[in-house]
C-alpha cells in the first residue's frame, strides 16, 4: 500500500523526464531482423547479452548468422545466473569496454534482461553500477 501511494506521488514529477522504450522484436522468423535494426540504430560491434543455457540450445545461433551475413561483428556475454549481482554486471560491462562494443542486443528472459539494463546504465553513464541504485539516475541514452 505504501509502495502504491509513493508510485503514485511520484507520477506527475516523472512526466518531464522521457522514459525511453526499448524496441522488442518479436514473431516468426524476427530474429533474423537483428542485423537491420543494428544497422538503424547505427551500431557496429555489439555485445551480444544472454545465458549459456539459451547459447547452448542454440536458441542465439539465428541472431549470430543474421549479424554474420551481413558482416557484423559482434561478442556475446553470457555469464548470468538467476538474479544477476553486481559482480555479473561489472564484468558485463568490463566485457563490452575490453572489446570496444557500442551496442548491446539482449538475448533471453528475466535475469538477462535486468543484467543487460544494469550494463547499459553502468555504461551510460559510467559509473559502477552499485553507484547507480534508485530513481532518475539514468537520463541519458544507453547503448
Amino acid at each position: 500500500m505504501l509502495h502504491s501511494l509513493l508510485v503514485n506521488l511520484k507520477k506527475p514529477f516523472l512526466k518531464p523526464f522521457p522514459v525511453p522504450k526499448p524496441e522488442c522484436i518479436t514473431g516468426p522468423q524476427s530474429v533474423r531482423e537483428v542485423s537491420d535494426r543494428l544497422k538503424a540504430h547505427k551500431g557496429n560491434c555489439p555485445l551480444i547479452v544472454t545465458d549459456n543455457v539459451l547459447l547452448e540450445l542454440g536458441l542465439v545461433a539465428p541472431a549470430l548468422q543474421s549479424l554474420d551475413a551481413n558482416g557484423i561483428s559482434y561478442h556475446v556475454f553470457s555469464d548470468i545466473q538467476p538474479d544477476p549481482d553486481f559482480e555479473t554486471v561489472r564484468a558485463g560491462v568490463e566485457r563490452y569496454q575490453q572489446n570496444k562494443c557500442d551496442s548491446l542486443i539482449l538475448f533471453g528472459g528475466g535475469s538477462v534482461i535486468d543484467c543487460g539494463k544494469a550494463m547499459a546504465a553502468s555504461i551510460a553513464k559510467q559509473k559502477d553500477i552499485s553507484k547507480l541504485v534508485g530513481l532518475l539516475r539514468v537520463l541519458r541514452p544507453v547503448p
